[in-house]
């Protein structure tokens, strides 16, 4: 099964982790390759989990998280579950529907109807 789980901070204040930053570079370059082009993860489904606080700035709550998700959707994946932790609330039991979602749909099959993953050849 082709699937990924992607859990998303902060890290320094409101900057992404470096780690998530550096994957999303990396898909926006396979993105912008004209060799593999934008239907690169076509076939392939993931899941986001950002977790921040709305206490800095509301508006650039789990930016990461969201630009992520953008970047994957952009490439042909698609997502099973998403969600928005803020540390300022009450997280478990919003953390346990999540997952549960992931599971259940990272538990089946694809569907009918859902693309196959496309084998790229770069050369």
């Amino acid at each position: 099964r082709d699937c990924a789980v992607l859990v998303s901070t902060v890290h320094g204040g409101l900057a992404p982790e470096p780690s998530r930053r550096l994957l999303v570079e990396e898909l926006d370059d396979i993105a912008a390759d004209h060799r593999v082009g934008q239907g690169a993860l076509r076939g392939r489904r993931f899941a986001v989990l950002g977790c921040g606080s709305t206490a800095y700035d509301p508006a650039r709550f789990c930016t990461a998280a969201r630009v992520t998700e953008k970047t994957l959707r952009k490439l042909g994946a698609a997502r099973v579950a998403s969600q928005r932790l803020d540390d300022t609330e009450e997280t478990e039991e919003t953390y346990a529907l999540w997952e549960n979602r992931v599971v259940a749909a990272f538990s089946r099959p694809q569907v009918r109807g859902e693309q196959k993953p496309r084998k790229v050849k770069l050369e």
